[in-house]
């Protein structure tokens, strides 16, 4: 918290008076989503529902993005540190490195699909279904074994599966 109001600072975006006081947690949590999306703009999805207030701050931070980068190349070169990363405490980069490891799971939205037509639309996407998740590879998901409207695919393919008209359809859901 620390680094993000230095950067703010430093920047000279905050303080500011367009943005409330009581807007300032909320101000320092969407710098570190900003930056951790590498200062690109934030998708927004359709069925998403918008509060004003995020949106506001989401646009004036994004309007100061280049001030933003530029005041935290600054901190990383002071502190001498590769990525924001750095100054986590260690019980939270290490949760967030357990937690970028387990495998993402969707339900299969069955008043829209069935798992049948899910699996051919995945085969021909070229995706292999396994019988567990100790035998993931890239390409690979499998059905929760005791919920089977649930399939489980790699962590490395969140990204991907998130681009993939079954999720835009609504058809996958991420849980």
């Amino acid at each position: 918290q620390g680094l993000l109001e230095e950067i703010l600072l430093d920047s000279k975006v905050y303080p500011c008076d367009s943005i409330p006081d009581e807007l300032t947690s909320l101000l320092v949590v969407m710098l570190y989503d900003l930056q951790d999306r590498k200062f690109q703009k934030r998708k927004i999805f359709p069925e998403e529902e918008l509060v004003a207030e995020v949106q506001e701050i989401g646009h004036y931070l994004y309007r100061y993005k280049t001030k933003l980068a530029a005041a935290l190349a600054r901190c990383r070169i002071k502190y001498d540190a590769l990525s924001i990363e750095y100054f986590l405490p260690e019980t939270i980069s290490k949760q967030e490195q357990r937690t970028s490891a387990l495998p993402v799971c969707f339900w299969i939205n069955t008043f829209k699909i069935s798992l049948e037509d899910v699996i051919r639309d995945l085969e021909m996407k070229g995706f292999t279904k396994v019988e567990s998740v100790s035998d993931f590879d890239h390409y690979t998901y499998a059905v929760d074994q005791h919920c089977h409207d649930v399939l489980v695919f790699p962590s490395s393919l969140r990204e991907e599966l998130l681009n993939l008209d079954l999720f835009a359809d609504c058809k996958l859901l991420l849980q």
